[in-house]
């Protein structure tokens, strides 16, 4: 999620990316497995679900995220980013509740959209078919939900960015008082209860197939204080500890286990969520059947470090958002993740938003909606050609995501050229068995220039391989090639 803390890193730390600073020489792809099967690429609902979930744009958006299908948008024919996880927000706002001496503490900085309601309206009865609970709730991000399930969504994940209201130490879902944890220490085993049987109600009710729930939203993040301008909460290592086996036994008093992945902990960064991670009980880290982290680092640390640290524990980049709406900061993030964490799926913040931020500029405040960024087509880049099913590679270059599924015989690779990069880009196959001279290749550029064409997902010709060598012409810099090779054998 993103904080005002790192907008304006972007443009500083692009400077210093070594993507941007070398020309390329030729590409060695290896042909060495990893052992990670994509699952495939995400987003979450809640904001953008929530502003747009209830009017008649919602049937087109969400198609454009989740299908594969093109959908007219603005006198433009969108292709689909065939998107395949939703990150379905569980709420805490009481939208200004009162119950008995309990009022709720509302953030003057909160707006409609970024405030999800609660199912469990106060401290009453815990059965969730009690008065006390209200499933009618969230109408909006639920249609969104119940419409990406239509688009092919296999994958849904529910997480909490803070508990309800009323079970927070200052009656507010907008952050903690003086940056402090928020969830009442009384209302640990609540929250556990609450966020399962949540799950529970919907893959009975709403027949959703939730895949996984995440009780956690960067949890170490210290701008999570009263009055912020989103729902969080503050949970230290030893909170998250506490919890984690909370909600297990809830899951399994639910009947989940084995059925739904118990998930943890969606902190900001990468190094954040290796220390969270080195610092839980085995115990805990058993109960723990996914590792999500985000990636709002803009940095080239070392991601490695959280793959080896997870071990054969399921990893999911669970986010990532920048303001940089020319996608080149997207596109750099995106072979680092890949390459470096190696998850199984990876999920972008906010398609539709402002400031750089949307693949398609909206306006949740004003219910306004815009035209496509330049993010957008990069994001396709990856997530039409990517599919679920493929390998993902271990490359030997940074630069390179490489990606093979066995059933077709198809390798694809996904490239960024650097900022100085000229002439022909060459890539050398030799670690594969190539049946055919040519190659399905597609080009959108970040940095379009005087003399540098606005390419969007554009067919490039001429295009060759040759005693395995592969061939695309004139390449140009900043920019991202989708390279597909059918007949292709390890």
């Amino acid at each position: 999620m993103k904080s005002k803390y790192l907008p304006f890193l972007v443009i500083v730390i692009l400077a210093f990316l070594p993507c941007a600073v070398r020309a390329q020489s030729q590409i060695q792809i290896a042909s060495t497995p990893t052992g990670v099967v994509w699952q495939g690429w995400g987003c979450s609902i809640c904001w953008w679900g929530k502003a747009w979930g209830n009017t008649s744009s919602a049937s087109k958006m969400t198609r454009i995220v989740f299908s594969m299908n093109k959908t007219r948008w603005n006198n433009t024919e969108l292709p689909g980013l065939g998107f395949t996880v939703a990150r379905y927000n569980v709420g805490g706002s009481g939208g200004g509740a009162v119950y008995g001496a309990l009022k709720e503490n509302i953030s003057p900085n909160m707006i409609p959209a970024t405030t999800i309601h609660t199912y469990w309206l106060h401290p009453g009865s815990t059965n969730p078919s009690s008065k006390d609970w209200n499933w009618e709730a969230d109408s909006a991000q639920r249609h969104v939900m119940k419409l990406a399930q239509q688009d092919g969504v296999k994958y849904f994940e529910f997480f909490s960015n803070s508990p309800p209201w009323w079970m927070c130490n200052n009656l507010s879902t907008a952050g903690g008082d003086n940056h402090s944890p928020n969830l009442n220490p009384k209302y640990y085993k609540d929250f556990a209860l609450y966020m399962s049987a949540v799950v529970s109600h919907a893959m009975k009710y709403w027949h959703v197939p939730v895949y996984s729930v995440e009780p956690f939203n960067e949890p170490r993040g210290s701008w999570w204080t009263f009055p912020s301008g989103q729902e969080g909460c503050i949970f230290n290592v030893a909170d998250q500890v506490k919890l984690i086996p909370l909600l297990h036994a809830a899951m399994a008093k639910d009947n989940l286990t084995g059925k739904v992945i118990l998930t943890a902990s969606d902190e900001n960064s990468t190094p954040v969520a290796l220390n969270s991670w080195q610092r839980y009980p085995e115990d805990v880290k058993s109960m723990v059947g996914k590792v999500n982290t985000h990636t709002y680092d803009y940095s080239l640390n070392n991601r490695a470090n959280l793959h080896a640290a997870v071990g054969t524990t399921s990893l999911w980049v669970s986010e990532h958002g920048d303001g940089d709406p020319s996608g080149l900061t997207l596109a750099q993030t995106l072979v680092r993740d890949l390459n470096q964490l190696k998850p199984s799926a990876w999920c972008y913040w906010q398609p539709y938003d402002s400031g750089g931020w949307g693949m398609i500029n909206a306006d949740r405040k004003t219910g306004e909606l815009g035209n496509t960024t330049q993010k957008y087509y990069v994001m396709a880049q990856f997530s039409r050609y990517i599919r679920p099913g493929s390998e993902l590679l271990n490359s030997n270059n940074l630069d390179t995501v490489d990606a093979y599924n066995a059933t077709s015989h198809t390798l694809t690779l996904v490239h960024l050229t650097g900022a100085k990069h000229s002439g022909d880009l060459t890539i050398n196959l030799s670690a594969f068995k190539v049946s055919g001279t040519s190659a399905t290749v597609v080009c959108t550029n970040c940095k379009p220039t005087d003399e540098i064409p606005n390419l969007r997902l554009k067919s490039v010709s001429g295009v060759s391989i040759g005693n395995s060598i592969l061939t695309i012409p004139n390449a140009y810099p900043n920019a991202i090639y989708t390279i597909v090779v059918k007949g292709v054998t390890m």
